[in-house]
């Protein structure tokens, strides 16, 4: 398990990136309530968000300054839907890679078995799949 401390006045912030059954869990926690959580099924994607999710709540803290008295519950939901825009800007970038490299793999198959379905003759062929 993997965490992050930031300070906020007397609140205490926490960033974590843990196991969950077959995946991971990103998250962040403001004092004691949960902003935000996200889930992966890959180690690197994983990895890859907890260190852009880092640099996104330090970004924010820079960025977006307030005063003494503001009003915490505003706060809180400012920076998780913060985190829930990363989290998904980042997601979208995933899905289109892995159906970019999914869509490159049918094709070169398909050009594969194009080139094979010459060479067979008609006697040969016959259906992969059938119902049983």
């Amino acid at each position: 398990m993997k965490t992050k401390n930031y300070r906020n006045g007397k609140t205490t912030c926490r960033s974590y990136l843990k196991t969950a059954g077959h995946g991971y869990e990103v998250g962040f926690f403001y004092g004691s309530t949960q902003l935000f959580c996200g889930n992966f099924v890959h180690s690197t994607e994983a990895n890859q968000f907890f260190t852009l999710m880092k640099r996104e709540v330090s970004r924010f803290g820079k960025r977006f300054k307030v005063g003494k008295n503001y009003p915490t519950n505003w706060f809180k939901k400012f920076l998780g839907a913060h985190l829930h825009r990363s989290y998904y800007n980042f997601v979208n970038k995933q899905v289109r890679k892995h159906a970019t490299n999914a869509n490159r793999n049918y094709g070169q198959t398909l050009r594969t078995y194009k080139r094979l379905n010459r060479r067979w003759a008609t006697g040969e062929k016959s259906a992969s799949l059938k119902a049983a």
